[in-house]
């Protein structure tokens, strides 16, 4: 990513069909995405395989 070109929108898309969500954090420079599973009974998990996932970053 260019720093001198700041992102302001991140947009991750996933299959509907996969059991996971993805958790995006982000600062000024840089930005993390991570996929994670929902169980009701418990806290989300990070998965430990790869992810199918298109990644878009739009600046203005």
């Amino acid at each position: 990513m260019d720093s001198n070109l700041p992102t302001q929108l991140i947009r991750v898309r996933i299959p509907s069909s996969t059991p996971y969500y993805p958790e995006i954090s982000g600062g000024k420079h840089r930005f993390t995405v991570r996929f994670m599973t929902f169980d009701i009974n418990q806290r989300p998990q990070q998965i430990n395989d790869d992810a199918e996932f298109q990644l878009s970053c739009c600046t203005m």
